[in-house]
Parts: structure tokens; sequence; C-alpha cells
């Protein structure tokens, strides 16, 4: 957001479904995040409600690669263009993954790419992330920005005292990763290949296992997601509307799943400064609603593969039947 020069009176447009960080940003620029629905199928950022979102004060727009598939980014870079906007890809879940032949943070379809490096992502530094962009002048600001505003470049200083002199030139923060993570982070970029491969062949092991399961619905994603989540959708029209339930029901049995994510206009935060409430994104609920993540992760063993699978299939064979077999009459 620095980077692009979003301050005060300027709007980004986020999708509903994300973590809390893609809309915070804004904030902290000074900027006013403004909320798009999504696909309540694939949890992605919807581009015909991301067209009515568009005003005279919109500077750009953060996709969401959620769960490690890539966006329609063609369309939604169509989009930018046509009204001029700066488009920042939220790739936190994606690093490794593809989009129509070009590796996803490429930049092929954006102006920037973030991700990040938290342990449970494609690779990790323990914390931290990554910035990337095809645009000189951006990675400039970029690196400006993580060492405090300061430079040591004499051709961009109004003064140079020696070797040692340098300048703040506008307002940073510390930012950098310690030597120690980026000797983790290099290391980790040589088996990313390995990692995604894993995460991709457990992806497929599930979808092959699962598609035969009433009142399943299984996530988006193919051969070329990153895979970073699986979330399945539970149908409530063939399962019943409890979503609680099927979640107990899979906790009981072991297995670590979640929900990803909470819509950001369900937070109170989001709420008092937007003055969005529920209901206002249908999209976004629905997903929500419905989704559960399984454990994916490339250090799953087989076996570890074979116990979630079996826990998911007992647990909604089970709600199936229960919904769907009439009970006894008594005698």
């Amino acid at each position: 957001m620095h980077a692009i020069s979003i301050s005060e009176g300027d709007e980004v447009i986020v999708p509903a479904i994300t973590f809390v960080a893609t809309g915070n940003c804004v904030f902290h620029a000074g900027g006013k995040p403004v909320l798009c629905d999504v696909d309540p199928v694939t949890g992605h950022l919807d581009p015909c409600d991301l067209e009515k979102r568009i005003l005279k004060q919109t500077r750009a727009v953060i996709p969401v690669h959620l769960t490690g598939a890539s966006c329609d980014m063609e369309t939604i870079r169509d989009i930018a263009a046509q009204e001029h906007l700066w488009v920042v890809e939220d790739a936190c879940h994606a690093l490794g993954g593809d989009y129509r032949v070009e590796k996803i943070c490429g930049c092929a379809y954006s102006d920037l790419a973030v991700t990040s490096f938290h342990p449970v992502k494609s690779i990790t530094t323990g914390e931290g992330g990554a910035v990337f962009t095809n645009h000189a002048d951006l990675a400039e600001r970029v690196r400006s920005y993580r060492t405090h505003g300061i430079t040591k470049d004499p051709k961009r200083m109004k003064l140079c005292d020696g070797p040692w002199y340098y300048e703040m030139q506008e307002l940073g923060t510390n930012a950098r990763l310690t030597d120690f993570q980026c000797a983790l982070g290099q290391m980790q970029l040589q088996r990313i290949d390995q990692f995604i491969r894993r995460r991709r062949t457990v992806a497929q092991y599930y979808n092959d296992s699962f598609a035969d399961l009433p009142g399943l619905h299984l996530p988006n994603g193919g051969d070329d997601s990153a895979w970073h989540l699986y979330v399945i959708q539970i149908d409530p029209s063939v399962l019943g509307e409890d979503r609680l339930e099927v979640f107990m029901r899979l906790k009981e049995k072991g297995l670590g799943v979640s929900v990803h994510y909470i819509p950001l206009h369900y937070h109170p935060y989001y709420q008092h400064r937007l003055g969005v409430t529920y209901g206002d994104f249908p999209g976004a609920e629905t997903y929500y609603r419905n989704s559960i993540s399984l454990p994916i992760y490339p250090a799953m063993s087989d076996l570890d593969v074979e116990r979630t699978v079996e826990a998911v299939r007992i647990v909604i064979q089970n709600l199936y039947q229960a919904k769907t077999v009439p009970m006894a009459e008594p005698i």
C-alpha cells in the first residue's frame, strides 16, 4: 500500500472472504478498504461485484488467491486497466501455484504480489513474507519502506559526505527478515516444487476419495493450485443446516479441521469503521457457512491421509443416512 501511495481518501477493494490482514494493510496506510462479495463456491472475488464497487476514489484492488488457486486474474486485470487501478495480488496461499502457464507471484496480471512465509505456507522462514513486482520504481519504494525510508544510493541523496552516508527520505519501518530467516528461506525454496507436488497429490487423493459422497462439494482448484487449503463445502439441503455438527464430529475423530475465513464484515472493527453488517455479502456468507478446511500439508504421511479420508467418509455417510432414513413407526 505504501509503494502505490495509498493514503487518506483512497479506497482499495478487497474480498469479504479473507484473513483480516488483507484489509488491515489499507487501514494502516490511511485508506479505506471497500469490501466486495465473492463467488459462494470458490470464495474468490466476484468480478461482477468488483465493477459495481469502483468509484472515483478507488485506487486499487487486492484479489486473494484463496486456498492456493488463482482468481480470474485476466478478467480482474482487464477491469482494473479500464478503470486505471493498481492490482496487488494477495498470494499468501499461492506461492508455487500456476495460472495460465504463468507462475503465481510472477505479476503477469498485476503490479505487485505478496506472499507469506508463515510456518503453514508453501515455504517458511518462521514468519515474514515477500513482495514481488516487475516495476523497478515500486521495488525501490518497498525496499525503502522496509529499511526506515533510508537510502544509501548517492544518485538519490541530496548530499553525500562519504561512503558511510545515508539519508532518510520518507517514513518507513524495520520490516527486514533476519539473516538466519533468509538462510532458512533459501533452503526452503530449493524444496518448494517437492512441497507443492505432495500437496497436489494429497488433494487429488481427497478428490477421488470424496467424489461419491452425498451432500459434499469438493473445493476449487486443480493441478495448477498450490493447495494451501483443502476446503470442503457441506450442502445443507442434503446433510442438514448445522455445519457445526459436521465440524465437531470430525474433531471427535481426531482431525485438525478449521474454517477459513470469518467474513470481514462479521468483525466488530470492520462493522464500526465501514458501516457493514451481517447479510451485506451473501456470497461470502454462503461460502463461510458451508466451509470446513481439512488437513493438508507436505509432511502428511499416507496413513495420515487415509485416516482423514476414513473419518470424513464415516461422518458424512452417517449424517446422510440419519437425514434420509425415516424413523421406525412406534408399535
